[in-house]
């Protein structure tokens, strides 16, 4: 069977997949929303969106011979846990950011995505590299950390 990483939902529950026009690393893949304990739709943030959605699409497409449709919007409506609907709205802003918003008159729950402005996907690569570099674990002697050595032994 074949399945997302991480979630156990066959491939074949891939209703679509959504991104916003922007270079701000979000994609939205829409799931059905099958029973209590469905959280609905996946929010996901990565550095490299036109290689992640290549990935499902080729993987739903070689599970049910069918590709999942994918939508560009600045405005994407989602579903929450318990069928709610939601929506994700993107803009330009001068730092990224990510915020859950309650507002009544947007209909609900509203993501509130700001990217900043860039000129091309160059400006975008490099403001990724830059953030990547900050997340990254402090080297240690001039050298890079070595993961493996840091973490804690399996018990045999």
């Amino acid at each position: 069977m074949h399945t997302l990483l991480y979630t156990l939902r066959p491939l074949a529950d891939v209703r679509g997949l959504s991104v916003s026009p922007l270079y701000d690393g979000v994609v939205v893949v829409h799931t059905p929303c099958q029973d209590k304990r469905d959280k609905g739709d996946w929010l996901l943030e990565t550095p490299a969106v036109v290689e992640f959605l290549a990935a499902v699409v080729r993987a739903v497409k070689r599970a049910t011979s069918q590709a999942p449709p994918v939508t560009i919007s600045a405005e994407i409506e989602h579903t929450m846990k318990g069928n709610k609907k939601g929506k994700v709205c993107f803009s330009v802003g001068p730092e990224p950011s990510i915020k859950k918003l309650k507002l009544p008159d947007k209909g609900g729950t509203v993501c509130s995505v700001e990217a900043p402005a860039f000129k091309n996907a160059e400006g975008y690569r490099a403001n990724t590299r830059r953030s990547l570099r900050s997340r990254a674990p402090a080297k240690s002697g001039g050298k890079a950390s070595d993961s493996a050595s840091e973490m804690p032994a399996l018990a045999e």
